[in-house]
């Protein structure tokens, strides 16, 4: 894996959901973070237009592709919290 810095991770669902559905970044991890939230790592770190583009609404996806996301998404955080991560 690289270095931290060159990942990006966020608690945000909706932002990781918009990631994954518009393949800007890979997601490589779930982790947990000290609030016992599920923390979504990417690598690469998607461009920070991409990021403030989904805040902002500039950046579109597919909303098929973003709801297939976000499905995969939260049974993955599920099956983590079922089994203790």
């Amino acid at each position: 894996m690289k270095k931290d810095d060159e990942l990006y991770e966020t608690t945000d669902l909706a932002l990781a959901s918009f990631l994954l559905a518009s393949m800007h970044a890979n997601l490589v991890d779930i982790g947990k973070n000290d609030q016992h939230k599920k923390t979504f790592v990417f690598d690469p770190g998607p461009p920070k237009h991409v990021i403030l583009g989904f805040y902002d609404g500039s950046e579109k996806v597919s909303a098929i592709r973003f709801v297939e996301a976000y499905e995969k998404l939260k049974a993955a955080t599920y099956v983590l919290k079922s089994n203790g991560g």
